[in-house]
């Protein structure tokens, strides 16, 4: 019977390979090792990544920055002849395996990063910071939740994701620096944890079948420019869709597209929607419905989250020339085509509205021309690697 319920599976998934590739990863650990392992070099140095599980992605379809960059990652530590591990930075499966290792370096975040670095206390350990100092993150969002309260009483709001991230305080304070994906003002709040700390930018998501085209774009900015875009993930207060929910209510003649909100927060969000508030569902940046319905369709993304690292769905957006309206927190350097929230209430966002769309279309114009440009130069994987490399240079010198 054994047998026969093996040979069963097995025909099964050799017509599903994918799905072979998904639950046998599932019971043995998202990790690779042994990346670049030079069998004739007895002292080649080891560094362990923990961050993401790389070997399966599809590069012509990677959803999300961060792929590439940590992508990136790994070739510089091949390149420096290291010996690579890579783990998924939460599979605590992958801990097992790899506790017993010896590293050099151990590069990354999450809870296989925080194990390890217990365990290994003559390793180098960089903590890679995604995300913004998880005591402000906790205090942002808990203003966030009274707020929501305030102004629904009776709405439920467990539904909404709370963002803890994969950074607590004892991986700042068991790493010996940061390399922090985020703007100086986030970073200011996690200075004291390090003896040195590296900043770093994101790297955006590029449709390289996009082609800023400026006569194009005037001709139908007076027609897009009351149209508002969200461009985001999992965080329904978290990153201020509420808010912006609540604010385009009471504006009529504006309305505003979600795109990326979570099935397990949509509950939420027809609680709260009205006409001129629109799921428009999850969209692939790599296709070109990406540039149809979210670049052509949008002059300003507004995204007044409470606390971010470096956002690569604003980057993205920005890399195809859409103006951001965004908090302080959300993670950017300020920038003459950046517009900053002066608050994150209703009555901020209502009023950031109605100034953006008394630009003159020529302004928004050579707004929308200079975030392009902008993000092009700062927020590419090129810009990325040329700053990791020149970091951990400085690193390895020390």
């Amino acid at each position: 019977m054994k047998s026969l319920i093996k040979e069963v599976v097995r025909s099964l998934l050799q017509k599903h390979l994918q799905l072979a590739v998904k639950i046998g990863r599932f019971f043995g650990g998202k990790y690779q090792v042994n990346i670049n392992l030079d069998l004739l070099n007895s002292q080649q140095k080891k560094v362990l990544l923990c961050y993401l599980y790389l070997e399966d992605v599809d590069w012509t379809k990677a959803k999300h920055a961060n792929y590439m960059h940590a992508n990136q990652v790994v070739k510089y530590f091949i390149d420096n002849d290291y010996c690579v591990d890579v783990c998924a930075c939460s599979d605590v499966f992958s801990y097992e395996i790899l506790k017993n290792k010896k590293y050099n370096i151990i590069i990354g975040l999450g809870e296989v990063f925080k194990r390890i670095c217990k365990n290994q206390p003559d390793a180098y350990k960089i903590i890679f910071i995604t995300e913004n100092n998880p005591v402000i993150v906790a205090q942002k969002y808990a203003e966030r939740i009274l707020y929501f309260k305030q102004r629904h009483p009776s709405i439920n709001c467990n539904a909404s994701i709370i963002r803890k991230g994969y950074i607590d305080e004892d991986m700042l304070t068991s790493s010996d620096l940061a390399i922090i994906m985020n703007s100086r003002y986030n970073a200011e709040s996690m200075k004291h944890y390090f003896d040195n700390v590296y900043l770093i930018n994101s790297n955006a998501l590029i449709n390289t079948e996009y082609i800023f085209d400026r006569a194009k774009l005037e001709n139908g900015i007076e027609q897009i420019k009351r149209n508002f875009l969200w461009f985001g993930s999992d965080g329904f207060i978290h990153k201020g869709v509420d808010i912006l929910i609540d604010a385009f209510k009471e504006m009529p003649e504006f309305s505003i597209s979600f795109y990326g909100l979570p099935t397990t927060e949509k509950s939420l969000f027809h609680k709260l929607k009205t006409s001129n508030t629109v799921d428009c569902g999850r969209i692939n940046v790599n296709n070109p419905e990406f540039i149809d319905k979210v670049i052509n369709r949008h002059c300003f993304i507004i995204f007044p989250s409470c606390s971010e690292g470096m956002s690569t769905a604003v980057a993205t957006c920005m890399a195809h020339g859409i103006i951001p309206i965004l908090t302080k927190e959300c993670g950017f350097e300020p920038n003459e085509y950046i517009i900053e929230l002066e608050g994150w209430h209703v009555e901020d966002i209502k009023n950031a509205v109605k100034r953006a769309v008394s630009m003159s279309n020529e302004e928004i114009l050579i707004f929308r021309e200079g975030c392009f440009q902008y993000a092009r130069e700062n927020f590419s994987l090129k810009k990325f690697d040329s700053l990791f490399k020149d970091i951990m240079d400085k690193i390895l010198k020390e």
